[in-house]
């Protein structure tokens, strides 16, 4: 059984595996990248979908992928800190050089002048060193563990807001355009937001006019917070991050029994805005804006003549005029915009920032001239060993009286 264990760890280390995966998942990020639906964030075709290229970075295929990466790369960190804890404890590989008696030179002098400390029989330079590339594997493993919970755990999604409009994230119809990691949430986010106000041309001094909003949001058993947003810094609210988006139109904005009702309309042409919906009682109904100026004019739309259609029949309506709605009277307050925002909700972002840590440690510890020497004992003519990542060869040439004045050429890691 241990002949079988030892056999599958080969495998899974072996650097053939990993040549064969990383070739995988070259071509798989190639082809996925520049997917028509992903390049331009538009609906992906059924069969598409059907074979979980949807969403291609959170798909089975891609995610296993990297779970077998990642553990190919795990077996190989194992192998590391067996030898890493080895030179730790001063137990010499068998790549170790012999540095053969030459009496009357002492090696431990020899050695001291070149920076190893310790007390003897063993002695260090750099101890720290020996687990350089053992942290810049751990590193890495952990970088992968980040982007595979991002991309399996994560989800996203659009929604959209009208000035003093307020909806739950997780409410039916309201989140759209959603993307979900293999194993993610269901549902949206359990958040109360409220869009304050929204400015679709703001300008400041040295940008080009922009979007920004005042949003204001509430989650379940924390008080409400405000936050100002633009296209530069979105607001993090637990562990879901919200930004102002781009698109941005025209809203019908009505009363009815007191309670408000919010329609966003959708631009069809450059100064008309419409919306079909359906009322409560299942009756079909347009909303029509028709502007003086274009829908984006940053000078305003000018005078808008807002129209009601049942079927052929037009009804336009005057601020405050009232009108049937679902048979009972409904009542416009007003014309207003809406404002598109975007939320992701991501986990394993604590992974990636200290994968990135730990890989950026082990990569100082690197340069580190580290080594690791044993002493032979007093009395004896056995050979002191001397482990060095690098310059091995010039330790070897000054021992032996062939050292030159030359810069100690560095031995690839």
């Amino acid at each position: 059984m241990r002949d079988a264990w030892v056999s599958l760890g080969a495998r899974l280390r072996s650097a053939a595996l990993a040549r064969a995966v990383l070739i995988y998942l070259a071509a798989y990020i190639a082809v996925g990248a520049w997917l028509p639906w992903v390049r331009a964030g538009s609906v992906a075709p059924a069969w598409a979908a059907s074979f979980g290229l949807a969403a291609p970075f959170r798909s089975p295929a891609f995610l296993g992928g990297m779970a077998l990466l990642w553990i190919n790369a795990f077996a190989c960190t194992l192998g590391k800190r067996r030898r890493a804890l080895a030179l730790w404890r001063g137990e010499l590989p068998p790549s170790a050089l012999a540095l053969a008696p030459r009496p009357p030179l002492s090696p431990e002098a020899f050695l001291r002048a070149r920076g190893f400390v310790g007390r003897a029989p063993l002695l260090y330079r750099a101890r720290l060193g020996v687990w350089s590339a053992y942290l810049l594997h751990v590193g890495v493993l952990v970088l992968m563990a980040g982007v595979v919970a991002q991309q399996a755990l994560s989800d996203s999604g659009t929604f959209a807001l009208s000035e003093g409009e307020s909806a739950r994230l997780d409410a039916p119809a309201v989140a759209f355009g959603q993307a979900r990691g293999l194993f993610a949430a269901t549902t949206a986010p359990a958040l109360e937001v409220t869009l304050v106000s929204f400015d679709p041309y703001v300008r400041q001094a040295g940008y080009k006019a922009d979007r920004r909003s005042v949003l204001a949001w509430r989650a379940e058993g924390l008080p409400a917070q405000q936050a100002t947003l633009d296209r530069a810094a979105g607001v993090s609210v637990g562990d879901v991050e919200i930004f102002q988006a781009i698109p941005t139109g025209l809203s019908v904005n009505f009363a009815q029994r007191e309670v408000r009702h919010t329609v966003h309309l959708r631009e069809a042409g450059p100064r008309l805005a419409t919306a079909e919906i359906t009322d409560p009682t299942g009756v079909a109904l347009t909303w029509q804006v028709e502007t003086e100026h274009d829908l984006d004019a940053a000078s305003g739309t000018g005078a808008m003549r807002v129209s009601l259609w049942h079927g052929p029949t037009r009804q336009d309506l005057a601020l405050g005029a009232t009108f049937t709605f679902g048979g009972d009277e409904a009542r416009l307050l007003g014309v207003t915009r809406w404002a598109g925002f975007t939320y992701d909700r991501s986990h394993g972002m604590a992974l990636v920032l200290a994968g990135f840590l730990l890989v950026l440690l082990g990569s100082a510890l690197l340069v580190l001239p580290s080594g690791v020497a044993r002493l032979a004992r007093p009395g004896e003519s056995a050979d002191t060993y001397v482990y060095v990542r690098q310059g091995g060869e010039a330790l070897r040439a000054a021992w032996v009286g062939q050292a030159t004045s030359a810069p100690v050429r560095k031995e690839p890691t």
